[in-house]
């Protein structure tokens, strides 16, 4: 019967090193090893050494609270045909002056817009190009299926509307409001560059939705959908009239995304 080897017996800090091998405790912790807090639990970012700006650089994960924010998102964009503002029209002089679509049907003295396009990038810088493109995308098969969802109702007959090509900008502006605002680079940015960022970003965000509107309009044209007449009126109408506040609503929600972001990131990062 052989005996039973004695218990081991755990190495001092001295013991370890003398075999060559480091002790637990003196191993640095790494960033991915840290603990990262629970949704339960409340923690002060300060206390927990977390970088709230550095946390908050990124697009929110994917989890159940943030496809809840999705949803809401997404009912907030179904509501925005219904929001019809009447609003000072700044450049109808320059157009009247210049004798350009002096027929369109809106007149000079409003400007009457929808915030469907600001909304639209608005999604997309708050929930990322993924998250916040695929509820716009949602909403659009959506549409285009049948549900009443555009101005004007909706249905694949929505291809041959002067709307269309304006409805592919926004989905197109969402990710590219989802890109800029989503970089580790602003994480280091203060206040005043990211106020910089969002009025950049709205302004790009707002070309892009325009610009594939102007493009959906010139197909339309090319193809006989529209006259050329047609083609000037709508023009004016759906870009030239309300492309600033587009511009100024969306740089102004954009700026919104940080602080957004800070304020629900235990629960949507």
């Amino acid at each position: 019967m052989t005996a039973k080897p004695p218990p081991a017996t755990p190495l001092s800090v001295k013991g370890l090193r003398s075999k060559g091998l480091k002790p637990n405790s003196a191993r640095p912790q790494s960033a991915a090893s840290r603990r990262r807090p629970a949704r339960s639990e409340f923690v002060d970012p300060d206390q927990a050494g977390l970088d709230l700006r550095q946390e908050t650089a990124k697009a929110p994960s994917i989890n159940l609270i943030s496809l809840m924010v999705a949803g809401l998102a997404g009912l907030l964009l179904a509501l925005t045909p219904y929001c019809v503002m009447a609003l000072p029209n700044i450049i109808g002089p320059l157009l009247v002056n210049a004798n350009i679509g002096s027929d369109a049907p809106t007149g000079y003295s409003v400007a009457f817009m929808t915030p469907f396009l600001p909304v639209a990038a608005f999604i997309g810088g708050l929930l990322g190009w993924r998250l916040g493109g695929g509820v716009v995308a949602v909403f659009l098969v959506a549409g285009f299926c049948g549900m009443p969802l555009f101005a004007d109702g909706g249905g694949w007959d929505y291809v041959s509307r002067p709307g269309f090509g304006y409805l592919i900008g926004a989905l197109v502006s969402a990710g590219v409001a989802g890109v800029l605002l989503s970089s580790r680079s602003q994480a280091r940015e203060g206040n005043v560059l990211y106020a910089a960022r969002a009025i950049v970003s709205g302004i790009i965000a707002m070309a892009v939705a325009h610009g594939c509107g102007l493009i959906g309009l010139t197909v339309q044209f090319l193809i006989g959908v529209m006259s050329f007449t047609d083609l000037g009126q709508w023009a004016v109408q759906l870009s030239a009239m309300p492309v600033v506040y587009d511009a100024l609503f969306t740089a102004a929600w954009l700026g919104l995304v940080r602080p957004l972001r800070m304020i629900f990131w235990l629960v949507m990062y």
